[in-house]
């Protein structure tokens, strides 16, 4: 390696004496015109590349600001569809993406008059709206009338949904 140093350095000296410059990557001596020449090209070619990144360092700034209009529009736009979707049934809930069964809330008339329901999303390709609950022996089923129409128990274990029914009966 050392050798290579020393040839380089003293190719360079001899072509510097005679107006001449040492090319690394030629591997040859060079006038001073073609080698200003050469410098020319390599600085236009970094000059180029120079304006190339700049203008994707703007497209890039100018398509994060509009990912961030589009999200918040998109937003905007979700929540104005989900407050228009009626809910009436857990049905309605399972073709929306909820694929959990649990606890929800839905307006089975439409009218704003929400009830928690505990919706089964397994059984027969799910969507199900439980009526009748028994989980446990926790909540007796030897009601009167009344109590069946204003429902009892709990979503979570055992229950009558009730009052949403009787606008039906």
């Amino acid at each position: 390696m050392a050798m290579v140093w020393t040839a380089i350095l003293a190719c360079s000296f001899l072509c510097t004496s005679s107006q001449k410059i040492y090319s690394e990557e030629n591997h040859r001596c060079a006038s001073d015109g073609e080698t200003m020449m050469q410098i020319r090209e390599v600085l236009i070619k970094q000059e180029r590349f120079q304006e190339t990144v700049d203008s994707l360092k703007k497209m890039m700034k100018r398509l994060e600001e509009n990912t961030g209009k589009m999200m918040r529009r998109l937003e905007k736009d979700v929540t104005k569809i989900k407050s228009d979707i009626k809910i009436s049934d857990c049905q309605d809930l399972f073709f929306t993406g909820r694929k959990l069964s649990g606890e929800y809330r839905i307006d089975p008339f439409g009218n704003g008059s929400y009830v928690t329901v505990y919706c089964d999303m397994k059984t027969d390709e799910g969507g199900w709206t439980a009526i009748q609950k028994r989980i446990s022996q926790s909540v007796g089923f030897n009601r009167t009338w009344e109590e069946y129409k204003r429902g009892f128990g709990n979503v979570t274990d055992s229950y009558w949904i009730g009052k949403v029914w009787d606008k039906v009966i």
